[in-house]
């Protein structure tokens, strides 16, 4: 008795699935996605519309009101609506156009057995690893000081208030002390000749 209620719910369920694949073609003819002949009657070639399977695109006089930019929105009007799955595969095999170049920083220097075994040095170890980085951020603040610079003569020559250009100073002032202490401490780390 219990074998054919489960054989009967299971011949139900193949019933519906059966029913539903059989109509599913004649959903999607419904939505337009039959082939059309080409304008021009030529029968070489078939004309199709969207295609109704994925991925989904419709019209945009088919999108929701509420996706469509307004006449006053700032946004520019939509000429064709897609799911954001679809900009999402988008981006992902074509890249994204607006992100800058990805920069790799060179491979850190990682530390040889002779200094790892040797509390000495490993100490020379960290020691030239500090100095590099002193030598970097001096570097760095050398090349943006003369830009901050002329930034701020840019800024008085054009009428900029004097607000924003004491904080331009001030950023100024603290990158000056900062690149000083890095040299200060660069010179510490360095043996004198």
């Amino acid at each position: 008795m219990n074998r054919r209620r489960v054989v009967a719910g299971l011949a139900s369920v193949a019933a519906l699935l059966l029913a539903g694949w059989a109509a599913w073609p004649a959903a999607e003819g419904a939505a337009g996605s039959t082939p059309a002949l080409p304008a021009t009657g030529a029968p070489a070639k078939l004309a199709t519309a969207a295609p109704a399977a994925w991925p989904f695109r419709v019209s945009a006089a088919a999108a929701p009101a509420a996706e469509r930019a307004a006449p006053d929105s700032p946004l520019l009007p939509m000429t064709a609506y897609s799911p954001a799955a679809i900009s999402m595969a988008e981006t992902r095999e074509q890249g994204e156009s607006r992100t800058p170049p990805i920069e790799r920083a060179p491979a850190a220097e990682l530390p040889d057995a002779w200094a790892l075994a040797s509390p000495d040095h490993y100490a020379q170890f960290e020691a030239r690893q500090s100095a590099r980085l002193y030598a970097d951020y001096q570097q760095a603040a050398d090349s943006e000081l003369p830009k901050l610079r002329a930034a701020l003569e840019a800024g008085r020559a054009s009428g900029v208030s004097a607000e924003q250009l004491a904080m331009g100073e001030e950023k100024l002032r603290r990158l000056q002390a900062a690149r000083d202490q890095a040299a200060a401490l660069l010179a510490q780390q360095r043996p004198a000749k």
